[in-house]
């Protein structure tokens, strides 16, 4: 992952839930009032691939798979206009990550989380979209 940043260096390295959720915490603050570009960026250094890992490692972990749907969303919702080359690009690394199994895994993993499940449901929903 060459120039990854430190946030998916640290989802990487997790071995715990808790490590795995404190990385995935601080990937989404990262995004948080990023730049327009820093979630290309993240997503191109393999970040899709590292948050759906992460989910699939911790998938009774329910903070884990809300951030990870939340950071998920993130990466889709970059710029989200329906022809924009960066919106495509992102979902299609989502799909091609295997994002749609880890988010329908955790909706099947925590039925009777509602926070889990809204958080799926958005994810889904935004990936209909592009």
């Amino acid at each position: 992952m060459g120039n990854a940043p430190s946030e998916l260096v640290e989802i990487r390295a997790a071995r715990t839930p808790e490590a795995a959720a404190v990385g995935l915490e601080h990937l989404l603050d990262l995004f948080d009032g990023a730049k327009k570009g820093t979630r290309a960026a993240v997503a191109a250094a393999g970040g899709i691939k590292v948050v759906v890992a992460a989910m699939t490692a911790h998938l009774h972990t329910a903070a884990i798979q809300q951030s990870g749907c939340q950071a998920l969303q993130a990466f889709l919702q970059e710029v989200f206009a329906p022809k924009d080359p960066a919106q495509v690009v992102n979902g299609a690394m989502v799909a091609k990550a295997g994002g749609i199994k880890a988010v329908v895994a955790a909706m099947r993993a925590h039925r009777g989380s509602a926070e889990v499940q809204a958080e799926c449901c958005k994810t889904l929903s935004i990936i209909c979209d592009w």
